[in-house]
């Protein structure tokens, strides 16, 4: 039987006392920057999106119009009318990687405020990719294609890319 080193010990205890740090700081993070979320203006938000959506449709010649009803929609002349909730702002995804960012440690505090700032730049991009590309499927292919793309490959897409600015950001803010 091998004696265990003791350093090996002392390392791994650090590194689950970091990790449980880590863990403990993402919860309380989610759930303040989720409280606070209540104070975005969520109906002004899901209509800035309606109106980006039909503007974008006007570029392509596609007659629409932008509204709100309970929700935001944009009611595509001749076709489907598509409605726009909290889920489909990104406020979430951006939460999730604002409480990653804020409960990584080792890194300093004004690249901590960097990377929440540039990642809610980005995650609002790729979200507006994400919706113009939903709205496109919604027009352009049949039903259950886009309900396989709505509801399983943009979510998979959304996660991918929240954890992909996670990584970027640790490694540009890990550098001297």
């Amino acid at each position: 039987m091998q004696k265990q080193n003791p350093h090996d010990y002392e390392s791994a205890k650090k590194a689950v006392v970091s990790a449980g740090k880590f863990f403990l700081f993402l919860l309380v993070s989610f759930s303040v920057l989720f409280v606070l979320s209540i104070l975005i203006p969520v109906a002004d938000f899901e209509r800035l999106l309606a109106a980006l959506v039909q503007n974008a449709l006007s570029f392509f010649r596609i007659e629409a119009f932008a509204g709100f009803e309970e929700d935001a929609f944009v009611q595509v002349v001749s076709g489907p009318k598509i409605v726009f909730n909290f889920l489909c702002t990104g406020i979430t995804e951006t939460i999730i990687l604002l409480s990653a960012i804020f409960a990584t440690f080792e890194i300093e505090w004004k690249k901590r405020l960097v990377g929440a700032a540039a990642g809610i730049v980005a995650v609002f991009a790729f979200n507006l990719v994400r919706i113009f590309v939903t709205v496109w499927s919604i027009l352009t292919q049949p039903l259950e294609v886009v309900v396989l793309s709505h509801e399983v490959l943009f979510r998979i897409f959304l996660f991918v890319v929240i954890a992909g600015l996670y990584w970027a950001w640790l490694r540009w803010s890990r550098k001297k």
